[in-house]
């Protein structure tokens, strides 16, 4: 990857610096017994994550497409945590 001197915003053209943003954090249901579909939907209190922010227009990028902070409920209505994708 490029240092963050390299980075550009991709909408304004600005410079990417690091910084911190606020990530949605998700629920979900298994749809199915097996737990093999999931449907997902904001939920929860978000979360403070790493990130390159742009120093002319505030956009933000994180550095991995991990969904933040997602939470699945099983049959017994208790939580868990897991990461989708890499």
């Amino acid at each position: 990857m490029r240092g963050n001197a390299d980075m550009i915003c991709s909408r304004c053209g600005g410079k990417m610096k690091p910084g911190k943003a606020i990530a949605q954090t998700y629920g979900g249901t298994p749809d199915f017994p097996d737990g093999e579909v999931v449907t997902i939907s904001p939920e929860g209190p978000g979360q403070l994550v790493n990130c390159l922010k742009c120093d002319k227009c505030g956009h933000s990028v994180t550095l991995n497409a991990n969904v933040t902070g997602t939470r699945l409920r099983g049959s017994g209505g208790q939580l868990g945590s897991a990461s989708l994708g890499d």
